[in-house]
């Protein structure tokens, strides 16, 4: 989604596909990786989307873009990112925690 919303904010002009994210999720390798180490890109992640949106205007914030059949503007795009953040989180603290 950010890539999405930083190509919108530009005026990119593409239409944007949508992908299988659970295709995404199979060929990640997440399993062989660390706690730590997911973490730290998770981290990175989400700073490098915090800056992203920081240096939009309200222009590039106001921008729709599209993609499959959906239709957003950037800031709505930011506000999805956002709450998938707090999904996955949500999904961490019941389902994970609980096994360590």
């Amino acid at each position: 989604m950010s890539t999405r919303a930083l190509a919108f904010s530009r005026e990119d002009g593409n239409r944007y596909p949508g992908f299988n994210q659970d295709q995404y999720v199979i060929h990640g390798l997440a399993e062989k990786r660390s706690m730590d180490s997911l973490i730290e890109e998770f981290d990175h992640l989400r700073n490098a989307n915090v800056l992203m949106f920081a240096a939009m205007d309200n222009v590039m914030l106001e921008r729709v873009g599209r993609w499959d059949t959906n239709e957003a503007s950037v800031e709505t795009i930011a506000y999805i990112i956002a709450g998938h953040e707090l999904h996955h989180r949500k999904i961490i603290s019941d389902r994970v925690l609980e096994l360590l």
